[in-house]
């Protein structure tokens, strides 16, 4: 667990020893969107997930927006900001995938006191092994002019741009130096393109 000793008052409401030892993945935000605190889950996480750049990157002080592209940082700017401007909690599905499994989580997000901002929790709701004989790649194919790698945000697929075709192409999400730039892609953007009203609850609701 590591938390920004200053903001240690704005989440008194809360157990952070029960927080640390909690399996969901829990960091706090101030209303910059600054990481203030994380849980031990969170760094498990970011270990096993080929997280050495997260890890340092991604501490105390780095801006999780900053983590975000394309469409899905505005989606997440405007969610973040309701819940902190209207007191509201956030309730969004979202998937997380390793290339040999498929992971979804639920994203839990409670405003903090006078505004100061959230308290994410994401817990794991569904899991399985991905089972996929992938064919032989020309790497060629999913680079641009550029040599940039285009991958859904969401889904994780991958661009074909000769083929102009999304694929899932495990061999790539695993080559972690690669140039990777996130979009997404024709099956995922629906899901951040209704805005966000169905991801925000009122207090009462729960």
């Amino acid at each position: 667990m590591k938390i920004d000793q200053d903001f240690i008052p704005y989440i008194y409401d809360y157990n952070t020893h029960s927080l640390n030892n909690s399996a969901a993945v829990i960091y706090a935000i101030d209303s910059n969107y600054k990481i203030r605190f994380f849980n031990d889950a969170w760094e498990h996480f970011a270990e096993t997930n080929n997280g050495c750049k997260i890890a340092t990157e991604w501490g105390i002080g780095a801006n999780v927006i900053n983590a975000i592209e394309g469409a899905q940082k505005e989606f997440y700017r405007e969610l973040y900001d309701a819940s902190i401007n209207e007191n509201l909690i956030i309730s969004h599905q979202y998937e997380c995938s390793s290339s040999t499994r498929y992971r979804k989580f639920k994203l839990i997000g409670y405003p903090l006191v006078n505004q100061r901002g959230l308290l994410l929790e994401n817990y794991l709701i569904s899991e399985a092994n991905i089972a996929y004989n992938e064919p032989p790649l020309i790497v060629d194919d999913y680079q641009d002019n550029y040599g940039i790698i285009k991958q859904c945000g969401h889904c994780r697929k991958i661009y074909n741009h000769r083929q102009h075709t999304w694929e899932w192409c495990p061999s790539l999400i695993d080559q972690i130096t690669l140039k990777i730039s996130h979009s997404l892609c024709t099956e995922c953007l629906p899901l951040y393109s209704v805005g966000i009203r169905n991801c925000l609850l009122s207090p009462s609701s729960l």
